[in-house]
């Protein structure tokens, strides 16, 4: 079963999503299969196996991915009848409510992307987004990183992150606003707060991280995100700076 979940269905994703041959109704079952996938995710994503978070970035990934940039989109997408704008936390978290929450709509905000936007396929693409949702995906991607502890294992929030932001433009403004409130002040600032050595071996994860939490902080409706993003890329731009690790790479030495 380990080997399943971390070999072979990550192999069975990337194949379908390469895939630019499909009629309507290969379509219509590659979607399904990747509801069922997200869903299997959802309820996966506590267990610690590392390619799980992997798999859903994948999956959120519409770019430079045959399956959407080629496929038709048909006519099955969500209808969006019982579901409910989040409103407030217990939208995202309460186990009734959860169900019927909306994280994802079409054109949830003005595209800014210079790729073009997939229209055929948004429908099905955005049902996928809500049903991982509704299965307390997003909830318990939000709760394992504000679990973390110091000293952060920034990759692992670098791969919980990633997934979040790749969707950004379709998540609703409520929902970014839950997510954000407390997981974008938190854990760039334990981060501003690691040592130089610690740095040394995660900057890259710990710039991915600030660059996409900011990115998503950014389409919050907090009318200060634009500011607040600012500084605290500043504050990070000169923390590397003062890291005696980087000006031993800007003089050409090494360790």
């Amino acid at each position: 079963q380990l080997y399943f979940v971390s070999t072979s269905l990550p192999r069975i994703i990337m194949t379908l999503l390469k895939r630019s041959d499909l009629d309507e109704d290969g379509e219509d079952r590659g979607y399904r299969f990747l509801e069922n996938t997200l869903i299997f995710i959802a309820r996966s994503l506590g267990t610690g196996i590392e390619t799980i978070p992997a798999m859903l970035d994948e999956i959120f990934t519409q770019r430079a991915q045959p399956f959407y940039t080629f496929g038709s989109g048909g006519e099955c997408c969500e209808e969006i009848i019982d579901g409910e704008p989040g409103r407030g936390a217990e939208a995202f978290e309460d186990a009734e409510k959860i169900r019927r929450t909306v994280f994802a709509e079409v054109m949830a905000r003005q595209y800014t992307g210079k790729a073009p936007r997939l229209s055929h396929v948004e429908g099905r693409f955005i049902s996928n987004i809500n049903s991982f949702g509704r299965c307390c995906g997003f909830k318990c991607i939000k709760d394992t990183i504000m679990d973390q502890k110091p000293p952060l294992r920034a990759s692992l929030i670098r791969s919980l992150v990633s997934p979040v932001h790749e969707v950004k433009n379709f998540l609703t403004t409520d929902f970014l606003d839950w997510f954000a409130a407390d997981v974008f002040p938190q854990i760039p600032n334990q981060m501003l707060e690691m040592s130089h050595e610690e740095l040394k071996v995660e900057f890259r994860h710990v710039s991915d991280v600030i660059h996409n939490l900011c990115a998503l902080y950014r389409l919050s409706s907090d009318i200060d995100a634009p500011e607040v993003v600012d500084k605290l890329k500043l504050e990070l731009a000169l923390k590397g700076f003062r890291s005696p690790y980087l000006e031993r790479r800007l003089t050409g030495r090494g360790d």
